[in-house]
């Protein structure tokens, strides 16, 4: 398996031509900010940090990766995807409406593409594509880096953002929710290298929600003003006679401020506390290249899916894939926790 490699500048000025490239390593993870992928030239080509690299299949010309250069070691060039420009942090505070889509623009056009020294305005476009309800309740005004801010609006509400094209002089991008789904088992001859772990409602997944009041002054006989729970299609419920509710449950508690002028709903804040919980798994497998059920060049993060292990009907999403020149399948990645990960959102 063989692909082609694209170079630019930072100002997108084209490299004198396309390289092959038969050694790769390279994918996207949308919960790991800390991803890279390598690609092996065949000759050493002098390039700089900062500069950009496509990636497209042989012989389809359909794309493969994008991604910006973060180091080089002779014929080997190291990459991040677009959350490698979002590790600048910045002032983080409890905001709601109607589409976190146009919220992640405005922080990003605000934070990376007006600020002159990040070099960005004129290179980079953002295209809105949908619109998702969403509530951040933040107790207090904080800072946070920007891709670890996009990667709990991933978790939460299957938002990303991604590369669409080089046209015009622009990387063009796009925030979307992704609602396409899949459906595979572990009986097809096409997938195989299965491997699951499923962590239970704990600390850090949640799927209960006591909202208190801050005037409560008991801890026998608290003021709870609502309860909520997770269940395990990632929607939330006041019900708790829900049979998607995975019991026993954990509870996580939210101070709720009566006296604030513009205070959230509870449901504002169930969505804020447990929401992306629900995914609280690792399932990893491959797929050929030439499976017929599924265009694998096609595949995306954020794809949902049902996905059936041992008679076991997981729901999930598609939060990372990879490919490896050393053969010719795709690795797939459900769920959002990463078991060799200890921590990936909070710093």
């Amino acid at each position: 398996m063989i692909i082609s490699v694209h170079l630019f500048r930072w100002d997108l000025t084209p490299y004198p031509r396309e390289y092959i490239c038969g050694e790769f390593d390279f994918g996207i993870d949308e919960v790991n900010r800390e991803l890279t992928s390598e690609f092996t030239l065949t000759e050493d080509i002098k390039i700089e940090k900062g500069d950009w690299l496509r990636a497209k299949y042989i012989p389809s010309g359909k794309y493969a990766y994008f991604g910006i250069v973060d180091s080089q070691d002779n014929k080997t060039i190291r990459c991040r995807g677009l959350m490698g420009l979002g590790d600048s942090y910045f002032p983080t505070y409890r905001t709601s409406g109607n589409s976190f889509e146009s919220h992640a623009k405005s922080i990003i056009t605000n934070y990376l593409l007006n600020d002159r020294t990040k070099n960005l305005n004129g290179t980079l476009s953002i295209d809105v594509e949908s619109d998702t309800a969403h509530s951040y309740q933040a107790i207090e005004l904080n800072s946070r880096r920007i891709n670890s801010y996009l990667i709990n609006g991933f978790r939460k509400y299957n938002v990303k953002w991604y590369v669409k094209a080089i046209s015009g002089g622009r990387i063009q991008t796009g925030i979307k929710r992704i609602e396409k789904s899949i459906q595979i088992m572990d009986n097809s001859s096409e997938f195989s290298d299965w491997d699951y772990w499923v962590k239970k409602p704990g600390v850090g997944n949640e799927n209960a929600l006591l909202i208190v009041d801050k005037a409560t002054n008991s801890m026998d006989h608290p003021i709870i003003l609502a309860t909520y729970y997770l269940e395990n299609d990632n929607n939330v419920t006041n019900n708790p006679n829900s049979n998607k509710i995975i019991r026993p449950t954990v509870n996580t508690v939210y101070i709720y401020d009566q006296d604030l002028e513009d205070k959230p709903t509870y449901l504002e804040v169930a969505n804020s506390e447990l929401k992306g919980n629900a995914y609280s798994h690792e399932i990893n497998c491959k797929v050929m290249f030439q499976a017929k059920n599924i265009d694998v060049e096609e595949i995306e993060t954020g794809l949902l899916a049902n996905v059936r292990i041992k008679n076991t009907i997981y729901q999930s999403v598609l939060t990372a894939w990879r490919v490896n020149s050393t053969e010719n399948k795709m690795q797939l990645t459900f769920g959002n926790i990463r078991s060799r990960l200890s921590e990936y959102f909070d710093e």
